[in-house]
């Protein structure tokens, strides 16, 4: 999966562990982030500022994009 600029992502493959840096979604340091900085010929090409504060880099697949169910029509969770 790849991502661009401005995305909003949550970090799931717990790699690199579990901490405000690395904030795994659902873990103890849960929370989302946004990517701010790509650069393709690094091993890990994806930078993200975490809403906690924090930033780190990652590979494409260690994060997951993040939808704010809040913001989608209500429409889709009507049955």
């Amino acid at each position: 999966m790849k991502f661009k600029l401005g995305d909003r992502v949550k970090y799931m493959s717990g790699e690199y562990g579990s901490s405000p840096s690395n904030p795994l979604f659902n873990g103890k340091w849960n929370c989302c982030g946004t990517v701010v900085f790509i650069i393709s010929t690094r091993r890990c090409p994806v930078r993200v500022d975490w809403d906690n504060k924090e930033s780190n880099v990652y590979e494409h697949h260690d994060l997951a994009h993040w939808i704010d169910q809040h913001a989608l029509p209500e429409e889709l969770f009507e049955i």
